[in-house]
């Protein structure tokens, strides 16, 4: 009964060890505990920081990102 967009929960099943999660305006952030952050969700302004503006359903690495600690 709304005209609310929802967009469908993620599946995980390739991130393991997850540490920390960060998330914007219809994109979401992961940290591994090895320091290698992933991305998904929608990328109209690069946000995913995959060199693309792809839309992804699926987790893709961040570039440039290696050894992070946290996401704040």
């Amino acid at each position: 009964g709304t005209t609310v967009q929802r967009i469908s929960p993620v599946p995980l099943n390739s991130l393991s060890n997850i540490i920390s999660v960060s998330g914007g305006a219809a994109f979401t952030l992961f940290l591994r505990n090895d320091g290698i952050a992933w991305a998904t969700g929608l990328n109209t302004n690069g946000q995913l920081g995959d060199g693309t503006l792809t839309q992804r359903t699926t987790p893709v690495q961040v570039s440039g990102l290696a050894g992070a600690t946290a996401l704040d």
